[in-house]
């Protein structure tokens, strides 16, 4: 479960903006929320089954989505690339822009994984260096500060090349006398720990980041939905798992786009060349076929690349949903309800609030406002976006405006209440146009 997210100077995130997924003491939709697993943390409190995130075009709702996706790739890169001078593990890191000030670019995450609290971040200096400099192996960012602990024990904090470790660990990682200052430490850990201290450092960390955490985030979306799934976002179990696989169809069939099953072959593809043969999960439709009397006489398959693009975004989700629900995890979507019906969002949404899920939460963007009611979120739930006229993005929750659980959502927010909504001149402003000077 996550905690909380932070960041600070990233995209449009100028100041520490803060995704807080710890719930407040409302009595509404109490099965919303999952208790916390013990830990030897004393607080005590229940995470937010589901985050509903809006707010206006451009408004920065995908920066912050971008920003988890930012953190996760900076990690992989780290953890598990290869140095390579010619690929920044920090590409993907881009800070405020429309300010003449230097600050640097934080992240921060909180989560808790098999009754463990870790909490982990790092600060960032960005470096204004030229090419030549880069290939001769200067880094684009140094690492200014980064911190680790579990359970509120301190693992270690950095401060630049200064490292204070905590007490338990004090023997085994005090064999480290220097990080490199493009480094993240974390990426060292590896290689001095023994199995039993690696399992909860580093093993515990990784399942939760890279196997835990998904993020959709609509840039890889559009591109993957475009050319119809990607191999990435086809879940081998439906080759393998005949349970998984009819989860999958009981979905689809539910939906009511005609899809009766689905068929899933494995395909030796050489492009002309055997020795790049490789092997591909084909998926075809099945539906039903009429005469004119519209009886049924048969089924015809189709490639799935003729179902329309709601039907693959949702067949794309809803793999990775089952999976999540079923063991645990973080699904993140940036712009959830695109080119999906309001009530399959709506299926996706009811599906992570049911009382009967004890372990996985959704986070999403969305410009549906059909959802934006009591009846399907506490106020706790709903997080706004604005920007403000210098470009910067800030986060609040309709619990920090102070609303009455008893208030129209959706009313005062069209109404411009709560903000985070488009201001624009009305059309007959935008007829006329300026006025001529006199």
């Amino acid at each position: 479960m996550i905690e909380l997210f932070r960041v600070k100077n990233f995209m449009s995130f100028k100041d520490e903006s803060v995704l807080d997924f710890r719930a407040l003491s409302y009595k509404q939709h109490k099965d919303h929320i999952i208790l916390s697993e013990k830990t030897n943390s004393d607080a005590k409190y229940g995470h937010l089954k589901t985050i509903a995130i809006y707010g206006a075009n451009a408004a920065g709702k995908s920066n912050l989505i971008a920003a988890i996706h930012a953190f996760q790739i900076v990690l992989s890169n780290q953890l598990f690339s290869n140095s390579n001078k010619s690929n920044s593990p920090y590409k993907n890191i881009t800070p405020f822009l429309l300010s003449d000030s230097e600050d640097n670019t934080e992240f921060e995450i909180v989560f808790n994984y098999k009754g463990n609290r870790y909490q982990y971040g790092f600060e960032l200096k960005h470096n204004n260096i030229s090419d030549d400099d880069y290939a001769d192996g200067y880094s684009d960012y140094d690492v200014i500060n980064e911190w680790y602990y579990i359970n509120d024990d301190q693992i270690y904090d950095r401060e630049k090349d200064i490292l204070s470790i905590g007490t338990k660990y004090k023997n085994i990682l005090n064999k480290i006398d220097r990080i490199p200052s493009g480094r993240l430490f974390i990426s060292a850990l590896d290689y001095f720990l023994g199995s039993k201290e690696r399992d909860l450092l580093v093993e515990g960390f990784r399942e939760f980041i890279f196997g835990d955490l998904t993020v959709y985030f609509e840039l890889i979306m559009e591109t993957s939905v475009k050319t119809t799934l990607s191999q990435a976002s086809i879940n081998s179990r439906l080759f393998v798992d005949q349970n998984y696989k009819n989860r999958v169809e009981e979905y689809l069939k539910m939906i009511d786009v005609g899809i009766e099953r689905i068929e899933v072959k494995e395909q030796l593809v050489s492009n002309g060349n055997p020795l790049n043969s490789k092997k591909i999960i084909e998926i075809k439709t099945i539906h039903k076929k009429f005469d004119e009397k519209g009886n049924a006489i048969g089924e015809i398959s189709f490639d799935l690349n003729q179902e329309s693009s709601g039907t693959l975004r949702f067949f794309m989700f809803i793999q990775r949903i089952i999976e999540i629900q079923e063991k645990g995890g973080v699904l993140i979507i940036d712009e959830l309800s695109a080119r999906l019906h309001p009530l399959l969002t709506k299926l996706i949404i009811n599906m992570f609030q049911s009382s009967e899920n004890t372990k996985s939460q959704l986070i999403f963007s969305t410009h549906d406002i059909s959802l934006l009611n009591k009846e399907q979120f506490r106020r706790d739930e709903i997080v706004f976006v604005d920007k403000n006229e210098r470009g910067e993005s800030k986060i609040y929750t309709l619990a920090d405006l102070k609303v009455r659980e008893d208030s129209s959502f959706y009313k005062e927010y069209i109404q411009g209440k709560y903000g985070a909504i488009p201001i624009f001149r009305s059309f007959d402003e935008l007829q006329q146009g300026d006025e001529p000077n006199a």
